[in-house]
């Protein structure tokens, strides 16, 4: 018999390798790929069937892998798994490179921190003195806090709030501002891309107004964007400049928390 060449193209889930899980012991696959466009997030249980999958000699029992790696919920378990299934990857992935930048809240943002974890400021939260929809929300204070780490003007009032009494503008409280106003023009200058996500989408609708002021040039994928303009969106933003055209291919991608999935695949 021929040799075989087998891949299962997407690996999203375990579902995708169990369709074909009967013909693996019947025929001799000289090779075996799985693709994925997404990260791997599926229980110990799926991820030993992946790798019994591709190797079944080397990884020939589910209670033995269990018994080694528990249930991935430690840190040493989850290091120890990266580095037995290193050598499964497709070779020329060059390793992910990760940089924390650290950088500090804008005043406006300091307060409306302050006011909702320390001391729940009633008072500074709701001027009027009553709970209204156009009142920063207490409902669920780790959201809150979460949006307004990203921009205060994503807490319900505060724009209208700030812009009345304060006169600030949109950027201006934008901590990150400052930050990718040194970044972008050094990655340009290197020829590199920027993808930019978020979960939420009106934090997509301050960054935007933000590029659109310094005239960076950007594309935007979220929930609102058919499936074709999506993917003409993606295809200017992966062109390249052509001679002769003074056009500039999108330096920067936004990219909505719902649709990193369907970018990705």
């Amino acid at each position: 018999m021929r040799s075989l060449y087998l891949r299962v193209d997407p690996v999203a889930t375990s579902t995708s390798v169990q369709v074909v899980l009967p013909f693996n012991p019947k025929f001799p696959f000289k090779q075996k790929l799985l693709l994925s466009g997404t990260p791997i997030q599926n229980d110990p249980s799926e991820i030993w069937l992946l790798l019994n999958f591709i190797d079944p000699k080397s990884f020939s029992s589910l209670s033995a892998f269990q018994e080694q790696f528990g249930d991935l919920k430690e840190k040493e378990q989850v290091e120890g798994l990266h580095e037995i299934m290193r050598p499964y990857f497709c070779a020329g992935v060059p390793p992910k490179e990760e940089t924390l930048i650290e950088v500090e809240p804008t005043p406006l943002q300091k307060q409306y921190y302050r006011a909702l974890y320390k001391n729940m400021n009633l008072k500074f939260l709701h001027p009027n003195g009553k709970k209204t929809a156009n009142c920063p929300c207490l409902n669920n204070l780790a959201i809150q806090l979460r949006k307004c780490c990203n921009h205060p003007f994503m807490l319900n009032g505060v724009q209208e709030v700030s812009s009345q009494n304060l006169h600030v503008d949109c950027t201006d409280s934008l901590v990150n501002a400052v930050l990718l106003g040194k970044l972008l023009p050094r990655f340009k200058a290197d020829g590199h891309r920027v993808l930019l996500f978020s979960q939420f989408k009106n934090m997509l609708d301050i960054i935007q107004e933000y590029f659109s002021l310094r005239g960076f040039n950007f594309e935007r994928i979220d929930g609102n964007i058919s499936g074709q303009k999506q993917q003409a969106a993606i295809d200017r933003f992966q062109s390249k400049k052509e001679a002769g055209n003074d056009t500039e291919p999108p330096l920067i991608m936004l990219i909505s928390h719902e649709q990193e999935v369907s970018v990705s695949t």
